[in-house]
């Protein structure tokens, strides 16, 4: 009977020991999951638009003969056309805190902008009647932009504005009673844009986006020459400008913020 109880009392102190050790195991560690790191907006990318452009242009014609301005021809005409315009886009951005971004923005953009007015006027100024007809036409256009984002996360609502060039073409007739004058013009034109938009990081390297510029490439004037004779010149001015609504799809293809640090990464992501 002693030697049970003895052996009892042995085997509960062990199961205590026991427990008591287990008791004395470290506790587990927990280690807190990582930081989630805010998107970033640094980089170069390159891609494509497409959209349409509205016509928002002046032209105006003043004829002269021997010297002597026709007043009561003067004419003066709107284009309101609207077409479709695509392009290539591409630029880099810097992130200059965690919600602003600034950037340089370019695209080359063929335009289908070509219009063309017909009018015929009264006798007036000396002259008979006569029927004039006036072109106009944007090839192409570009814009370089400053662009200054805030941003959300995935999301950066922007403003920009630059330079912008494009080619002007224009050509004027008019034909009556024996007299007629014919001139064109075809340059390459300098002026300035502003505009603004949203874009938005479908992944981390795909950037969709909607835009709105305002394109204004100024004005220039060239002469129609009169024959028979050449004893006149009609003056023709055409101020062209443009609303253009896009959207552009673009793929960052590197996180330097400059095209020269891409290039001397030796072209790395």
């Amino acid at each position: 009977m002693k030697i049970a109880l003895g052996s009892i009392v042995a085997m509960a102190m062990a199961a205590s020991g026991a427990a008591s050790a287990a008791d004395l195991r470290p506790a587990p560690v927990y280690k807190a999951p990582p930081p989630v790191q805010a998107f970033s907006w640094n980089g170069c990318f390159i891609g494509g638009n497409a959209g349409g452009i509205f016509n928002n242009s002046n032209v105006t014609a003043q004829p002269t003969i021997s010297g002597a301005p026709f007043t009561d021809n003067f004419s003066s005409f709107d284009f309101s056309g609207s077409s479709g315009t695509a392009g290539v886009s591409y630029g880099c951005n810097i992130q200059v805190s965690p919600n602003f971004v600034i950037g340089m923005d370019s695209d080359w953009n063929w335009s289908g902008t070509s219009e063309s007015v017909t009018a015929s006027r009264p006798a007036a100024g000396g002259r008979l009647g006569y029927t004039q007809t006036i072109t106009q036409d944007l090839d192409w256009f570009s814009t370089s932009k400053l662009r200054l984002g805030w941003t959300n996360d995935h999301w950066m609502v922007f403003a920009s504005g630059g330079l912008a060039t494009g080619k002007v073409k224009s050509s004027y007739f008019d034909t009556g009673n024996g007299l007629s004058f014919d001139g064109s013009d075809s340059k390459w034109r300098w002026g300035w844009t502003v505009g603004g938009g949203v874009e938005y990081a479908l992944t981390r390297d795909w950037f969709l986006r909607g835009e709105y510029l305002y394109v204004d490439l100024g004005s220039r004037d060239y002469q129609s020459l009169g024959t028979p004779g050449g004893n006149g010149t009609w003056l023709t001015d055409v101020d062209t400008k443009a609303h253009v609504v896009r959207a552009a799809l673009t793929y960052r293809i590197t996180t330097q913020s400059t095209w020269f640090g891409w290039a001397l990464s030796g072209f790395k992501y």
